[in-house]
């Protein structure tokens, strides 16, 4: 399926490079497991995600070509951002990759049955639903979960390419314990539940008790080589994040 995205041209290179070939590889599998992609390519063509992916293979070679592979990190703390922006308003049960989000501290797995409320308030979620043109002014549950699952799909696919060349480039620990890449996407999900249930004035996560995790995205895009470990080091009696494989 991702072949029919980019042209012969595009794959040659990619066959030669690793770090394309990785996140090619990836990203095909990803989205062979979305189903709400896989409808939208079969009904109107590639052409409706080719932009997405072609700017995500654009960044792997801007990366490349400056030689640090920290270059990559603010695109994937901007995409992680938006993955999990959408990941804690699905139900736990329709989650295609990165399952144990919900297992996690702060993160409730409450949010979708409160889905219509915070579509209502929530500024973002909001300005999002508007930002399609044919959107309805005031969309139903039936809208919402298919725009949800739509947009999880896209950021999901863009996520795995983008962690994939990430990986290859070893801008990672070896040690997926250590690794710092489901820490990440636990801090912005954590982050985006605190925002979303303030909206409606649920608490099931202690906000204060969320904080430390908040901070998490931070430490990634200043630059440190080994996030996960500063993490422990300025946060040692913070739970921290429960490694399931």
């Amino acid at each position: 399926m991702f072949s029919k995205i980019k042209d012969q041209i595009f794959e040659a290179i990619a066959k030669k490079n690793p770090v394309y070939k990785a996140a090619m590889e990836d990203g095909r599998e990803a989205i062979q497991l979305c189903p709400s992609l896989l409808a939208l390519i079969e009904a109107r063509g590639v052409s409706g995600i080719n932009e997405r992916f072609a700017e995500a293979f654009g960044l792997i070679n801007e990366t490349i070509k400056s030689k640090n592979s920290h270059t990559l990190r603010p695109a994937i703390v901007d995409i992680a951002d938006q993955l999990m922006a959408y990941t804690v308003l699905k139900k736990p049960s329709s989650i295609i990759y990165y399952h144990d989000i919900f297992g996690q501290d702060c993160v409730s797995g409450k949010l979708n049955k409160h889905l219509l409320e915070i579509s209502q308030n929530h500024p973002w979620l909001k300005q999002q639903v508007y930002s399609i043109a044919g959107s309805p002014d005031n969309p139903d549950r039936k809208y919402l979960d298919t725009f949800i699952d739509a947009k999880y799909e896209l950021c999901l696919v863009t996520y795995v390419i983008l962690d994939a060349a990430r990986r290859e480039l070893k801008d990672c620990n070896s040690n997926y314990k250590r690794d710092w890449n489901f820490p990440l996407l636990h801090s912005l999900a954590v982050l985006h539940e605190t925002s979303f249930q303030e909206s409606i004035g649920q608490k099931y996560v202690d906000p204060i008790k969320a904080a430390p995790y908040m901070s998490f995205h931070q430490i990634v895009l200043d630059g440190e080589g080994e996030p996960t470990f500063v993490f422990k080091e300025r946060f040692p009696d913070v739970k921290g994040f429960i490694w399931k494989k």
